[in-house]
This record gives C-alpha cells, sequence and structure tokens, in this order.
C-alpha cells in the first residue's frame, strides 16, 4: 500500500514523504546567496551530510573553467586534510 501511495505522488513530493518516513536528513540543496555565496555555502556544509558534500563538490569542481580547476587543486593541496 505504501508504495502505491508514493507512486501517486509526483516525484518530489514522493521523495519528500519516504525521506520523512524513513527518517532521511541532508541539507539538500543549496538555497540561493543571502550574504555571500560563501556563507550560504558554509552554512548548507554545516548542516550536509558526507554524501551531499561529495555530490556538490565533484559537481562544482566539474562546471569550473580549467583554470579555476587548477587554482583549486592548488588551494587543496597545499592544506593537509582533516
Amino acid at each position: 500500500m505504501a508504495y502505491v501511495t508514493l507512486k501517486a505522488l509526483s516525484p518530489e513530493d514522493g521523495r519528500v514523504v519516504a525521506s520523512a518516513a524513513l527518517g532521511w536528513s541532508g541539507a539538500g540543496q543549496p538555497i540561493a546567496p543571502l550574504v555571500s555565496s560563501m556563507d550560504e555555502a558554509a552554512f548548507w556544509a554545516d548542516l550536509a551530510e558526507p554524501d551531499e558534500h561529495e555530490a556538490y563538490c565533484f559537481a562544482s569542481f566539474a562546471a569550473m573553467p580549467p583554470q579555476r580547476q587548477a587554482a583549486f587543486l592548488d588551494f587543496v593541496q597545499g592544506r593537509r586534510a582533516a
């Protein structure tokens, strides 16, 4: 019965209902910046789950132009992993 009920919902509503029922948490997608992009990104990262961190990190890196990717890699390779 739960399956049929979820299938009757829109995909987004189905995800929301299933997540609530199964106790899944996470930050979801980042919101539009209210102060600055970095402030909003830091706020979102404090709420996000590890798989969300990785997904947005990889997607963001892939969307960067090559020169920004190089600068990013120089920055992160100069730091030690926590």
